[in-house]
């Protein structure tokens, strides 16, 4: 099982690091590992690197999507899927400031709709060190 946290990075951010991503992952990773009293001192951090996410339009494109599939639930700003067929077993919890999917899958399903409209999303599994953009996954 893999967790994926999912981060909008302001525009000029991500044009800095598109080519070079590992300072933008550690940034990223220092504010992941912060106690609470670190987190209450350094969120202008985070705050400063990544962009807003528009929850109720992309909950309400991935709902759209998925609506009628057997294997699909929603749940507030909850959604998974549990397909039977494929194994594929995902939750994505949709925040304003990052995403959180967990996965047995390298590749979720979700992936592909919410690169649809969402550019500058950066992609981090902070347990596996792996972290890449978002559009640059094939």
């Amino acid at each position: 099982m893999r967790t994926f946290y999912i981060f909008k990075i302001k525009k000029h951010f991500a044009i800095l690091t598109k080519h070079a991503p590992y300072n933008l992952y550690k940034a990223i990773e220092r504010v992941y590992y912060y106690n609470e009293e670190e987190l209450k001192k350094n969120t202008n951090v985070f705050e400063y690197l990544k962009d807003t996410i528009n929850k109720d339009e992309l909950n309400d494109r991935i709902y759209y999507s998925y609506k009628d599939k057997s294997y699909y639930t929603k749940f507030l700003n909850t959604h998974m899927i549990n397909d039977y067929f494929t194994n594929e077993k995902t939750k994505m919890i949709v925040n304003k400031k990052y995403l959180v999917i967990k996965s047995n899958e390298e590749v979720p399903l979700f992936f592909k709709d919410i690169r649809k409209n969402e550019k500058n999303l950066f992609v981090c599994d902070f347990i596996n060190k792996d972290y890449f953009w978002l559009e640059d996954l094939v």
